[in-house]
């Protein structure tokens, strides 16, 4: 009896679905996005509507982060590995 060999190739956009549908499950997305919004959207409110800026800046500038993160995890990371790993 002979062993077979077979060898299987995952394409770009196969490997980037199965990794998007990963952080589906793992990660949460939509609990992070909207608190990013929220957060910047408070943050706007209070610089366009108080005159603590020092709050508002605290609130803008970590939302921004974290829906920048997000986009990255979401989008360039999946791409990034796969090119890696050929």
């Amino acid at each position: 009896m002979e062993a077979i060999e077979t060898t299987f190739t995952i394409t770009e956009s196969e490997y980037v679905r199965a990794m998007r549908r990963h952080n589906k499950t793992q990660i949460q997305f939509v609990r992070d996005v909207v608190a990013g919004v929220v957060a910047l959207l408070i943050g706007i409110c209070v610089l366009l509507f108080t005159e603590s800026k020092l709050w508002a800046f605290a609130l803008i500038v970590p939302s921004l982060i974290l829906l920048l993160m997000i986009g990255y995890v979401k989008f360039v990371v999946p791409i990034k590995i796969y090119q890696a790993a050929k």
